[in-house]
Protein backbone atom coordinates (compact mmCIF):
# COMPACT_ATOMS: atom_id res chain seq x y z
CA UNK A 1 0.00 0.00 0.00
CA UNK A 2 2.88 2.38 0.88
CA UNK A 3 4.39 1.80 -2.56
CA UNK A 4 1.08 2.70 -4.27
CA UNK A 5 0.73 5.98 -2.32
CA UNK A 6 4.40 6.88 -2.94
CA UNK A 7 4.02 6.24 -6.68
CA UNK A 8 0.87 8.38 -6.82
CA UNK A 9 2.63 11.18 -4.94
CA UNK A 10 5.59 11.15 -7.34
CA UNK A 11 3.27 11.04 -10.36
CA UNK A 12 1.25 14.01 -9.08
CA UNK A 13 4.48 15.91 -8.36
CA UNK A 14 5.76 15.33 -11.90
CA UNK A 15 2.43 16.42 -13.41
CA UNK A 16 2.63 19.58 -11.32
CA UNK A 17 6.02 20.45 -12.77
CA UNK A 18 4.67 21.55 -16.12
CA UNK A 19 5.21 25.20 -16.95
CA UNK A 20 6.55 26.03 -13.46
CA UNK A 21 9.49 28.46 -13.20
CA UNK A 22 12.82 26.81 -12.45
CA UNK A 23 14.82 27.73 -9.34
CA UNK A 24 17.06 25.99 -6.82
CA UNK A 25 14.27 26.09 -4.26
CA UNK A 26 11.83 24.52 -6.69
CA UNK A 27 14.31 21.83 -7.77
CA UNK A 28 14.81 20.74 -4.17
CA UNK A 29 11.11 19.86 -4.02
CA UNK A 30 11.25 17.64 -7.09
CA UNK A 31 11.27 13.95 -6.07
CA UNK A 32 14.10 11.89 -7.49
CA UNK A 33 14.31 8.18 -8.16
CA UNK A 34 16.56 5.28 -7.23
CA UNK A 35 18.43 3.95 -10.29
CA UNK A 36 20.27 0.65 -10.20
CA UNK A 37 21.86 -1.56 -9.46
CA UNK A 38 24.70 -0.98 -11.84
CA UNK A 39 26.93 -4.02 -11.45
CA UNK A 40 30.63 -3.37 -11.74
CA UNK A 41 33.34 -5.98 -11.99
CA UNK A 42 33.27 -9.40 -10.35
CA UNK A 43 36.70 -11.03 -9.99
CA UNK A 44 38.05 -13.99 -8.05
CA UNK A 45 34.93 -14.58 -5.97
CA UNK A 46 33.48 -18.05 -5.55
CA UNK A 47 29.75 -18.44 -6.35
CA UNK A 48 29.03 -19.23 -2.69
CA UNK A 49 30.85 -16.13 -1.43
CA UNK A 50 29.33 -13.93 -4.14
CA UNK A 51 25.80 -14.89 -3.09
CA UNK A 52 26.55 -13.96 0.52
CA UNK A 53 28.25 -10.71 -0.45
CA UNK A 54 25.25 -9.70 -2.55
CA UNK A 55 23.02 -10.43 0.43
CA UNK A 56 25.14 -8.14 2.68
CA UNK A 57 24.99 -5.36 0.09
CA UNK A 58 21.26 -5.98 -0.28
CA UNK A 59 20.74 -5.28 3.42
CA UNK A 60 22.67 -2.02 3.11
CA UNK A 61 20.55 -1.01 0.12
CA UNK A 62 17.33 -1.81 2.00
CA UNK A 63 18.57 0.07 5.07
CA UNK A 64 18.87 3.25 3.02
CA UNK A 65 16.24 3.06 0.26
CA UNK A 66 13.43 1.87 2.55
CA UNK A 67 13.67 5.18 4.40
CA UNK A 68 15.23 7.78 2.12
CA UNK A 69 13.23 9.40 -0.69
CA UNK A 70 15.54 11.65 -2.74
CA UNK A 71 14.57 15.23 -3.59
CA UNK A 72 16.55 17.44 -5.95
CA UNK A 73 18.73 14.47 -6.90
CA UNK A 74 18.51 10.93 -8.17
CA UNK A 75 20.26 8.09 -6.35
CA UNK A 76 22.33 5.99 -8.72
CA UNK A 77 23.73 2.93 -6.96
CA UNK A 78 26.07 0.14 -8.00
CA UNK A 79 28.06 -2.82 -6.68
CA UNK A 80 31.59 -4.19 -7.16
CA UNK A 81 32.80 -7.58 -5.93
CA UNK A 82 36.24 -9.14 -5.70
CA UNK A 83 39.80 -8.13 -6.47
CA UNK A 84 42.73 -8.52 -8.81
CA UNK A 85 45.04 -11.27 -7.56
CA UNK A 86 48.08 -9.05 -8.16
CA UNK A 87 46.69 -6.44 -5.73
CA UNK A 88 47.94 -8.33 -2.69
CA UNK A 89 48.97 -11.63 -1.15
CA UNK A 90 47.80 -13.75 1.77
CA UNK A 91 44.20 -12.65 1.29
CA UNK A 92 42.13 -12.88 4.48
CA UNK A 93 38.78 -11.59 3.14
CA UNK A 94 37.05 -10.50 -0.06
CA UNK A 95 36.69 -6.76 -0.71
CA UNK A 96 33.34 -5.53 -2.04
CA UNK A 97 31.65 -2.18 -2.52
CA UNK A 98 28.30 -0.42 -2.49
CA UNK A 99 28.29 3.04 -4.08
CA UNK A 100 25.65 5.78 -4.27
CA UNK A 101 26.11 8.77 -6.55
CA UNK A 102 23.78 11.75 -6.51
CA UNK A 103 23.08 13.21 -9.99
CA UNK A 104 21.52 16.56 -9.08
CA UNK A 105 18.88 18.53 -10.94
CA UNK A 106 19.83 21.84 -12.56
CA UNK A 107 17.87 24.44 -14.48
CA UNK A 108 18.17 24.44 -18.26
CA UNK A 109 19.45 27.94 -19.14
CA UNK A 110 17.39 27.94 -22.35
CA UNK A 111 14.09 27.62 -20.53
CA UNK A 112 12.71 28.98 -17.29
CA UNK A 113 10.68 25.79 -16.98
CA UNK A 114 11.29 23.18 -14.29
CA UNK A 115 9.86 20.43 -16.48
CA UNK A 116 12.88 20.93 -18.79
CA UNK A 117 15.44 20.54 -16.01
CA UNK A 118 18.78 18.86 -16.61
CA UNK A 119 20.25 15.98 -14.65
CA UNK A 120 23.94 16.46 -13.91
CA UNK A 121 25.85 13.57 -15.58
CA UNK A 122 28.95 14.19 -13.41
CA UNK A 123 27.76 14.63 -9.82
CA UNK A 124 30.24 15.72 -7.17
CA UNK A 125 28.66 13.76 -4.36
CA UNK A 126 28.98 10.08 -3.46
CA UNK A 127 28.83 7.66 -0.57
CA UNK A 128 30.91 4.48 -0.78
CA UNK A 129 30.33 1.71 1.73
CA UNK A 130 33.14 -0.78 1.30
CA UNK A 131 33.57 -4.11 3.03
CA UNK A 132 37.06 -5.35 3.95
CA UNK A 133 38.55 -2.51 1.92
CA UNK A 134 39.54 1.15 2.08
CA UNK A 135 39.44 2.44 -1.45
CA UNK A 136 39.57 6.23 -1.56
CA UNK A 137 41.20 9.22 0.09
CA UNK A 138 44.64 8.59 -1.38
CA UNK A 139 44.93 5.27 0.45
CA UNK A 140 43.99 1.77 -0.65
CA UNK A 141 43.92 -1.09 1.83
CA UNK A 142 42.82 -4.68 1.36
CA UNK A 143 42.56 -7.58 3.80
CA UNK A 144 45.90 -8.77 2.44
CA UNK A 145 49.61 -8.04 2.58
CA UNK A 146 51.05 -5.70 -0.01
CA UNK A 147 52.25 -7.59 -3.11
CA UNK A 148 55.95 -8.32 -3.53
CA UNK A 149 56.12 -6.01 -6.56
CA UNK A 150 54.47 -3.06 -4.79
CA UNK A 151 56.06 0.22 -5.90
CA UNK A 152 56.68 1.08 -2.23
CA UNK A 153 56.33 -1.25 0.79
CA UNK A 154 53.81 0.98 2.58
CA UNK A 155 50.66 3.03 2.21
CA UNK A 156 50.31 6.70 3.13
CA UNK A 157 47.68 8.65 5.05
CA UNK A 158 47.72 12.32 5.98
CA UNK A 159 46.18 11.92 9.45
CA UNK A 160 45.63 9.14 11.95
CA UNK A 161 41.95 8.21 12.40
CA UNK A 162 40.20 9.72 15.41
CA UNK A 163 38.38 7.34 17.72
CA UNK A 164 34.68 8.20 18.02
CA UNK A 165 31.72 6.47 19.69
CA UNK A 166 31.88 3.05 18.06
CA UNK A 167 33.88 3.96 14.95
CA UNK A 168 37.01 5.69 13.68
CA UNK A 169 36.72 9.04 11.86
CA UNK A 170 39.22 10.32 9.33
CA UNK A 171 38.96 13.61 7.49
CA UNK A 172 40.55 13.37 4.06
CA UNK A 173 42.64 16.49 3.57
CA UNK A 174 44.59 15.67 0.43
CA UNK A 175 41.90 14.90 -2.15
CA UNK A 176 40.09 16.39 -5.13
CA UNK A 177 37.17 17.27 -2.89
CA UNK A 178 39.39 19.03 -0.35
CA UNK A 179 41.35 20.98 -2.95
CA UNK A 180 38.12 22.53 -4.21
CA UNK A 181 37.09 23.48 -0.68
CA UNK A 182 34.59 20.67 -0.29
CA UNK A 183 34.16 17.85 2.19
CA UNK A 184 35.52 14.31 2.24
CA UNK A 185 35.70 11.97 5.24
CA UNK A 186 35.65 8.30 6.20
CA UNK A 187 34.25 6.27 9.06
CA UNK A 188 35.78 2.87 9.86
CA UNK A 189 33.68 0.35 11.76
CA UNK A 190 36.10 -2.25 13.13
CA UNK A 191 36.56 -5.03 15.68
CA UNK A 192 36.93 -3.73 19.25
CA UNK A 193 38.06 -0.28 18.11
CA UNK A 194 41.15 -1.78 16.50
CA UNK A 195 42.45 -0.85 13.06
CA UNK A 196 43.24 -3.16 10.12
CA UNK A 197 46.55 -1.37 9.54
CA UNK A 198 49.58 -0.41 11.61
CA UNK A 199 52.47 2.02 11.36
CA UNK A 200 55.48 1.45 9.15
CA UNK A 201 58.21 2.17 11.67
CA UNK A 202 61.11 4.56 11.42
CA UNK A 203 63.50 1.60 11.52
CA UNK A 204 61.69 -0.02 8.61
CA UNK A 205 61.75 3.21 6.64
CA UNK A 206 65.48 3.77 7.18
CA UNK A 207 66.20 0.17 6.15
CA UNK A 208 64.16 0.86 2.99
CA UNK A 209 65.61 4.31 2.27
CA UNK A 210 69.32 3.58 2.70
CA UNK A 211 69.49 1.03 -0.18
CA UNK A 212 67.64 3.53 -2.41
CA UNK A 213 70.24 6.18 -1.65
CA UNK A 214 73.08 3.70 -2.20
CA UNK A 215 71.66 2.63 -5.56
CA UNK A 216 71.31 6.26 -6.61
CA UNK A 217 74.96 6.81 -5.64
CA UNK A 218 76.13 3.73 -7.56
CA UNK A 219 74.24 4.85 -10.68
CA UNK A 220 75.64 8.35 -10.36
CA UNK A 221 79.21 7.04 -10.01
CA UNK A 222 78.74 4.94 -13.14
CA UNK A 223 77.48 7.95 -15.09
CA UNK A 224 80.35 10.08 -13.82
CA UNK A 225 82.90 7.47 -14.87
CA UNK A 226 81.81 7.93 -18.48
CA UNK A 227 82.89 11.58 -18.44
CA UNK A 228 86.41 12.20 -19.82
CA UNK A 229 87.81 15.19 -17.90
CA UNK A 230 90.62 15.52 -20.46
CA UNK A 231 88.28 15.91 -23.43
CA UNK A 232 87.84 19.67 -23.03
CA UNK A 233 87.44 22.35 -20.38
CA UNK A 234 83.65 21.90 -20.10
CA UNK A 235 84.02 18.14 -19.57
CA UNK A 236 86.59 18.79 -16.86
CA UNK A 237 84.20 21.14 -15.04
CA UNK A 238 81.33 18.62 -15.25
CA UNK A 239 83.60 15.82 -14.00
CA UNK A 240 84.86 17.85 -11.05
CA UNK A 241 81.30 18.87 -10.14
CA UNK A 242 80.21 15.23 -10.25
CA UNK A 243 83.01 14.28 -7.87
CA UNK A 244 81.79 16.90 -5.39
CA UNK A 245 78.27 15.52 -5.69
CA UNK A 246 79.53 11.99 -5.06
CA UNK A 247 81.27 13.20 -1.93
CA UNK A 248 78.07 14.92 -0.71
CA UNK A 249 75.96 11.82 -1.45
CA UNK A 250 78.30 9.62 0.57
CA UNK A 251 78.05 12.03 3.49
CA UNK A 252 74.24 12.05 3.28
CA UNK A 253 74.10 8.26 3.29
CA UNK A 254 76.44 8.08 6.27
CA UNK A 255 74.27 10.56 8.19
CA UNK A 256 71.13 8.51 7.50
CA UNK A 257 72.90 5.29 8.54
CA UNK A 258 73.91 6.91 11.82
CA UNK A 259 70.23 7.39 12.69
CA UNK A 260 69.91 3.62 13.14
CA UNK A 261 72.36 3.79 16.06
CA UNK A 262 71.71 7.35 17.26
CA UNK A 263 68.00 6.79 17.84
CA UNK A 264 66.75 4.83 20.82
CA UNK A 265 64.80 1.61 20.31
CA UNK A 266 61.61 3.43 21.29
CA UNK A 267 62.26 6.13 18.69
CA UNK A 268 63.01 3.59 15.97
CA UNK A 269 59.71 1.78 16.67
CA UNK A 270 57.69 4.98 16.28
CA UNK A 271 55.65 5.38 13.11
CA UNK A 272 57.50 6.97 10.20
CA UNK A 273 56.10 10.32 9.06
CA UNK A 274 57.82 11.74 5.99
CA UNK A 275 57.45 14.05 3.04
CA UNK A 276 57.91 12.80 -0.51
CA UNK A 277 61.52 13.24 -1.60
CA UNK A 278 63.82 12.02 -4.39
CA UNK A 279 65.72 8.79 -3.80
CA UNK A 280 68.91 10.68 -2.93
CA UNK A 281 67.31 12.95 -0.31
CA UNK A 282 66.15 12.49 3.27
CA UNK A 283 65.32 15.58 5.28
CA UNK A 284 64.37 13.71 8.45
CA UNK A 285 61.17 12.48 10.04
CA UNK A 286 58.26 14.88 10.35
CA UNK A 287 55.34 15.45 12.70
CA UNK A 288 51.72 14.69 11.87
CA UNK A 289 50.03 17.76 10.47
CA UNK A 290 53.14 19.36 8.97
CA UNK A 291 52.73 20.50 5.35
CA UNK A 292 52.86 17.55 2.93
CA UNK A 293 53.66 15.10 5.74
CA UNK A 294 52.40 11.52 5.31
CA UNK A 295 52.03 8.81 7.93
CA UNK A 296 53.32 5.49 6.59
CA UNK A 297 51.19 2.42 7.27
CA UNK A 298 50.97 -1.24 6.27
CA UNK A 299 48.18 -3.85 6.50
CA UNK A 300 47.96 -5.68 9.82
CA UNK A 301 46.85 -9.26 9.10
CA UNK A 302 46.76 -10.05 12.83
CA UNK A 303 43.60 -7.92 12.94
CA UNK A 304 41.59 -10.50 10.97
CA UNK A 305 39.84 -13.66 12.06
CA UNK A 306 40.01 -16.78 9.90
CA UNK A 307 36.48 -16.84 8.50
CA UNK A 308 34.78 -17.43 5.15
CA UNK A 309 36.03 -14.80 2.71
CA UNK A 310 32.63 -13.08 2.36
CA UNK A 311 32.30 -12.27 6.08
CA UNK A 312 32.63 -8.52 6.85
CA UNK A 313 35.65 -7.84 9.06
CA UNK A 314 35.50 -4.08 8.76
CA UNK A 315 33.37 -1.48 6.98
CA UNK A 316 34.47 1.85 5.56
CA UNK A 317 31.86 4.57 4.97
CA UNK A 318 33.42 7.13 2.63
CA UNK A 319 31.52 10.40 2.09
CA UNK A 320 32.52 13.11 -0.36
CA UNK A 321 30.43 16.01 -1.63
CA UNK A 322 30.51 19.56 -2.94
CA UNK A 323 29.23 21.72 -0.09
CA UNK A 324 28.44 24.55 -2.50
CA UNK A 325 25.56 22.56 -3.99
CA UNK A 326 22.39 22.85 -1.94
CA UNK A 327 21.02 19.51 -3.17
CA UNK A 328 24.09 17.69 -1.82
CA UNK A 329 23.97 19.53 1.50
CA UNK A 330 20.45 18.17 1.89
CA UNK A 331 20.78 14.69 0.39
CA UNK A 332 24.03 13.49 1.97
CA UNK A 333 23.08 14.12 5.64
CA UNK A 334 19.67 12.57 4.93
CA UNK A 335 21.32 9.38 3.71
CA UNK A 336 23.74 9.42 6.66
CA UNK A 337 20.73 9.36 8.99
CA UNK A 338 19.68 6.02 7.53
CA UNK A 339 22.99 4.30 8.32
CA UNK A 340 22.64 1.95 11.26
CA UNK A 341 26.16 1.70 12.70
CA UNK A 342 24.93 -0.81 15.28
CA UNK A 343 24.07 -3.16 12.41
CA UNK A 344 27.50 -2.70 10.88
CA UNK A 345 29.11 -3.63 14.20
CA UNK A 346 26.87 -6.69 14.61
CA UNK A 347 27.81 -7.90 11.12
CA UNK A 348 31.54 -7.88 11.91
CA UNK A 349 32.64 -11.51 12.02
CA UNK A 350 29.04 -12.75 11.64
CA UNK A 351 28.65 -15.86 9.49
CA UNK A 352 24.91 -15.21 9.18
CA UNK A 353 23.22 -12.28 7.45
CA UNK A 354 21.53 -10.11 10.07
CA UNK A 355 18.52 -8.01 8.92
CA UNK A 356 19.53 -4.35 8.82
CA UNK A 357 16.67 -3.20 11.08
CA UNK A 358 16.04 0.41 12.02
CA UNK A 359 18.10 3.26 10.53
CA UNK A 360 20.55 5.41 12.42
CA UNK A 361 19.66 8.55 14.36
CA UNK A 362 21.79 11.41 13.07
CA UNK A 363 24.35 12.44 10.44
CA UNK A 364 28.00 11.66 11.05
CA UNK A 365 29.56 14.26 13.33
CA UNK A 366 32.30 16.32 11.67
Amino acid sequence: MRIIFTSLFILMSVIGLKAQPCSIEALLKVPGIWKGPGLGSVHNVTPENLAKEKAVIGEIQKMISSVYQPYGVNCSYSYVFGYGVSGGKNWMADPYEYVIRFPDFTCNPKYNDISKKWINPEPRASIWITVNEIFRGGFQLYAADLPDDSFVPFGQIDSWPEKRDGYWFRKIRDSGFERSGDRHYQCLITYDNKLPFKVFTRRQYLEYKIPLMEKYLADFIKQSSEIDPNFDAASKRVFESSQEQIKELRQKIQQVKLLLTAMSEAELEMGAIIIKEPDDEFSGFKKEGEPYAKILVVPDLSYYQRLPKWVPQFFCVDVGFDTRTEAYRTAVPAVEKTLNFSWFRKMLGSTTIIPAGKPGAEPIKQ
